[in-house]
C-alpha cells in the first residue's frame, strides 16, 4: 500500500509497492524513474541500489509536503 502523502506529492507518476526492497516505492513516469525514500531515513543502501538500477531517488518530506528529486549518478 502507497501513502496517501507519496500518493500526492508524486501524482503525475505511476506508483509501486515494493515488498521485498531496500525501499518500499518507486515511482516511474514515461519520461522518469525514481525509487522513493524518506529523506530521514535514506540510507547507502538505497542509494546504491538506485546507482545500479539507473534511476534517481525521489526523497520525500511529508511534513514539509516536498519532494526532493536527485538523478540517476551512473
Amino acid at each position: 500500500m502507497v501513502d496517501e502523502d507519496i500518493k500526492e506529492l508524486l501524482s503525475s507518476f505511476k506508483l509501486y509497492s515494493l515488498l521485498k526492497a531496500h525501499t518500499k516505492v518507486a515511482a516511474h513516469s514515461p519520461d522518469e524513474s525514481y525509487l522513493v525514500e524518506d529523506k530521514r531515513r535514506v540510507s547507502n543502501e538505497v542509494i546504491s541500489v538506485a546507482k545500479v538500477l539507473g534511476v534517481g531517488l525521489a526523497l520525500i518530506e511529508s511534513d514539509k509536503r516536498d519532494v526532493e528529486f536527485l538523478e540517476s549518478r551512473n
